[in-house]
C-alpha cells in the first residue's frame, strides 16, 4: 500500500499543475512564466478521490521564495508526505518531486503536446533513479474540469515501460494568498 500512496501523491499535485497552465489562449503559445503564474493563482487546500476507492487525495499548495517558486505539499501529515516544487529555468517550467520512495523525479511541461484543455508533462531525468529499472512517474495528461476542480492521468514506468495509470479527482476546499 505505500507504494500506491506515493504515486498517487506526486500525481495529484501534478495534476493540478498542469490543468492550471494554459497552454494556448485565444492562439496564444505558452510560456513558463504563464505557468508559474497560474501556478500561483491554486494556493489553497485541495481534497478529493483517487482510483484507488481507499486513498483519499489531499494537497497543500503555497507560493514561496519571493513568489519565484510554487511548493505542493501530497499528503500533508501524513508518513508518506511529499513536496513537489514548480519553478522557472529560462523560460521553461520544471518541477522536482521529493518523493517518499525515495527518489526525485524531474518534468517539464510539454508544450508542443498540450493545449488548453489538455497539459501534458514529461520526465527529463532525476537523482537517486534508474529510468531504465526503477518506479517513478514518467508522464501525465491533466485536465481542467472546472476552476476549483481537475482531474489528472499519470503514467508510472518500472523496468522502463508502463507499470500502470493513476487518477486523480481534486477539488479545492480552501483558498490561501500568496
Amino acid at each position: 500500500m505505500p507504494i500506491r500512496i506515493v504515486r498517487l501523491g506526486f500525481v495529484g499535485s501534478l495534476m493540478i499543475a498542469a490543468l492550471t497552465y494554459p497552454a494556448a489562449v485565444g492562439g496564444q503559445t505558452v510560456d513558463g512564466p504563464m505557468a508559474l503564474d497560474e501556478l500561483k493563482q491554486l494556493a489553497g487546500r485541495w481534497e478529493g478521490t483517487t482510483s484507488s476507492p481507499d486513498v483519499p487525495g489531499s494537497l497543500d499548495v503555497r507560493v514561496i521564495g519571493g513568489g519565484s517558486t510554487v511548493i505542493m505539499t501530497e499528503f500533508p501529515g501524513t508518513p508518506h508526505e511529499m513536496t513537489t516544487l514548480y519553478f522557472l529555468d529560462g523560460d521553461v517550467l520544471r518541477l522536482k518531486h521529493f518523493c517518499s520512495m525515495g527518489n526525485q523525479p524531474e518534468m517539464e511541461l510539454d508544450q508542443a503536446a498540450s493545449s488548453v484543455e489538455e497539459l501534458r508533462f514529461v520526465f527529463t531525468g532525476g537523482t537517486n533513479l534508474d529510468a531504465g529499472t526503477d518506479m517513478h512517474i514518467h508522464q501525465g495528461t491533466i485536465r481542467l474540469i472546472e476552476a476549483d476542480r481537475l482531474e489528472s492521468s499519470w503514467d508510472m514506468f518500472e523496468g522502463g515501460q508502463l507499470a500502470g495509470t493513476n487518477r486523480f479527482f481534486l477539488s479545492r476546499v480552501a483558498s490561501s494568498g500568496s
